[in-house]
């Protein structure tokens, strides 16, 4: 009994040994190969080589990114790669290898990198390498100043909103009681080639040649066919094939490819231009222009104006202070303007209106009141007059009772009331004859609001001054100012 107790103690001894073996040889082997064992690979792979093809990119270009890495423990690597901005697509991928192609985007934002990281992943550990990208920057191709809000149109098509959202003419999807401050995105808007602000409504002209409108409605000046408002952007009924668009008070108007101005809106006052004082949900062609080729249409707050290929100008709707160029009260149906042509631009403010003539001189006619059409006496005249000091203007804008002007060489010129710091020039007091902006150098772009100015500098800086009570200066707070401030860039 005695030498059986002591043979199987030995067995045990000597299977207990051999488990021992077994086990170190397992755990050996797991050292080794930890996915054999189920375990991660406690050691992270090494990247041992990375290339770029190029570090600019233009404009939705490409580059090749490609790295390669290694792993004793795991020679089948997994490789991730996510962009900041823009687009990658896998070209080619091995266990140990990886090259992807990114595009890059319209353009990129001032405050995104442009990066393209990849991850290499041994289903246990993982290392990464971020490539650092240069593309196009986005930048301001178009400002437009309504009432108490702005619009601006980025390089990627997207539009940005600032100040007063009141109605939702910001288009963000919300209305704010407070000032809107800093630019907000409009939603849904990725293909926008123009814009236009309105009293409390905003336009946009997407590359398709249709048109999208939100904000107040309460006259159909979205052109839905409703009269609701609208805190996103819908498209507006009918049109096709549009070329540009305004927007004035309550009414808005849209030229198309082939000449014809389309209008809606309110029609109180002949503002449609088609005989009747009925409002216009949806857009309405205005048939005396039909057969006349129109290049340009403006609105001032009651009154539209439209400028023919030739260099005519045709005008109606309210004209309480001469701003149509006649004696009626109303012109519900556009009349050509007699005596002015050779005309290439125009602007039209709540009672006044501007025409730039081929030569670089300028005409005013309508409500001096405040000095706005650039000459003394403060005497309201339905007969364009010449303003004097102008010479070599590119370009014109009109606020509600001041005047902006252009020159060749990009400085701007302002006149009439001043109260909010409207003529830009350091002080309140009112100008009856154009003044120089100072500090602005290389303008493209006016744009004038109620009470406030906006100007797009060549490098895509936007500039403004004035009214601030809404926050439409965009420059991060709501206190008017009498110098031009940098508007925040969105």
């Amino acid at each position: 009994m005695k030498t059986l107790q002591v043979l199987l103690s030995t067995v045990l001894l000597v299977k207990l040994a051999g488990c021992a073996d077994f086990d170190q040889e397992v755990a050996d082997r797991c050292e080794r190969d930890p996915h054999s064992c189920g375990l991660p690979d406690p050691t992270a792979p090494v990247i041992t080589q990375s290339s770029q093809s190029a570090q600019e990119v233009p404009s939705q270009g490409t580059v090749t990114l490609s790295v390669e890495a290694q792993d004793d423990e795991t020679p089948q690597l997994d490789f991730s790669w996510t962009a900041s901005i823009g687009t990658v697509e896998v070209h080619a991928s091995t266990g140990s290898t990886s090259e992807v192609v990114w595009t890059a985007p319209l353009c990129v934002p001032s405050n995104i990198p442009a990066t393209v990281t990849v991850r290499v992943d041994n289903r246990g550990t993982s290392a990464s390498k971020t490539f650092d990208l240069s593309s196009e920057a986005c930048r301001i191709l178009a400002v437009s100043a309504g009432d108490n809000h702005s619009l601006a149109l980025r390089s990627d098509g997207t539009v940005w909103a600032w100040g007063d959202n009141s109605s939702g003419q910001l288009g963000n999807g919300t209305k704010d009681p407070q000032p809107v401050v800093l630019p907000v995105q409009v939603s849904g808007l990725t293909d926008v080639v123009a814009v236009a602000a309105g009293a409390s409504h905003s336009l946009a002209k997407s590359r398709d040649g249709t048109v999208w409108a939100w904000g107040a409605n309460d006259d159909g000046q979205l052109g839905d066919g409703t009269s609701l408002e609208q805190i996103r952007p819908v498209q507006v009924a009918v049109l096709t094939d549009v070329t540009a668009v305004v927007a004035s008070a309550n009414y808005s108007l849209a030229l198309r490819g082939d000449g014809t101005v389309w209008a809606w809106g309110d029609n109180d006052l002949g503002q449609i231009g088609d005989g009747t004082d009925k409002d216009r949900a949806v857009p309405k062609r205005v048939e005396k222009l039909v057969g006349i080729f129109i290049s340009t249409v403006v609105v001032g707050d009651d009154h539209s104006l439209a400028l023919s290929r030739e260099g005519d100008v045709w005008a109606w709707g309210y004209n309480d202070f001469g701003e149509i160029g006649t004696a009626e009260d109303v012109q519900a149906i556009p009349e050509r303007m007699s005596g002015v042509t050779g005309v290439k631009a125009l602007a039209s403010g709540n009672g006044h209106s501007l025409a730039l003539r081929e030569d670089g001189t300028v005409l005013a006619w309508g409500d001096n009141s405040e000095g706005q059409l650039g000459y003394d006496p403060e005497a309201t005249v339905n007969t364009p007059v010449k303003v004097p000091g102008l010479e070599g203007i590119t370009a014109l804008a009109a606020g509600a009772e001041f005047s902006l002007a252009l020159t060749g060489d990009g400085t701007v010129w302002a006149w009439g009331i001043n109260t909010v710091g409207e003529l830009g020039i350091g002080t309140d007091a009112p100008r009856g004859l154009p003044r120089k902006v100072p500090g602005l150098v290389d303008i493209k772009v006016l744009a004038a609001g109620d009470a406030h100015a906006l100007v797009l500098q060549g490098d895509g800086t936007v500039w403004a001054w004035g009214a601030n009570d809404s926050g439409q200066l965009g420059d991060g707070d709501a206190v008017d100012t009498q110098v031009p401030v940098k508007t925040l860039s969105p």
